[in-house]
């Protein structure tokens, strides 16, 4: 019976391991996703005097590599205020920030994606343990089982062996039987009615 359940679980190996890998491509999949864009709110900033008014001026100090990105949060705390990085002293460059946009998250879903991903691998991680410690806690079971199927087929074919040469031994007791009667009839019929008498007699007589 163990056997039996051993070999049909077996047989499930391929549909567990295809649901395990479902399982786990899932997570891997889940996990990359939570390693993309962003969660929060960012600001992008630059350092423009407070003195210029011409938008041409202006542009000077904003361009592409004068351009800064933080959180929206830390943006408008006074322990993050951004500072300068060219700031230097007597110059009037100045250390206040000037807001230019805000970036909206691009994956607000990011710790719920970590989380899907920790599930979902977990989940293929402890399916598959789960088979391992079931075939482990089946194979003693099968072990012993094989051990006395063995053991039961040799009894067996012992005994059809024992029953054969049985067989053979009364086949031939009962022809070489009836070989010696043939052979006995045919001397009876060669004899005389009177050694025939005899014969009989003699019979009669024997213990």
């Amino acid at each position: 019976m163990k056997r039996k359940q051993f070999e049909e679980y077996l047989r499930s190996g391929t549909a567990n391991n295809i649901t395990v890998g479902v399982l786990a491509a899932i997570g891997l999949i889940c996990g990359a996703k939570s390693f993309t864009g962003t969660q929060i709110s960012l600001v992008e900033y630059c350092f423009i005097p407070s003195t210029l008014t011409n938008p041409v001026n202006r542009q000077r100090y904003c361009t592409p590599n004068k351009r800064y990105i933080m959180p929206e949060s830390e943006f408008y705390a006074e322990a993050y205020a951004p500072a300068n990085p060219e700031f230097q002293r007597n110059n009037f460059l100045p250390t206040k920030a000037t807001r230019l946009r805000i970036i909206p998250p691009s994956n607000p879903d990011k710790a719920l994606w970590g989380l899907a991903s920790v599930l979902f691998v977990g989940g293929a991680y402890g399916l598959s343990k789960a088979r391992e410690w079931r075939l482990v806690q089946l194979m003693p079971s099968v072990r012993e089982e094989i051990r006395s199927n063995w053991l039961i087929s040799k009894l067996w074919y012992g005994l059809r062996l024992h029953k054969e040469a049985y067989s053979a031994q009364l086949d031939y007791e009962f022809h070489q039987w009836t070989e010696n009667r043939r052979v006995r009839t045919a001397q009876l019929s060669q004899m005389t009615p009177q050694e025939l008498a005899i014969f009989q007699e003699q019979v009669r007589l024997r213990p």
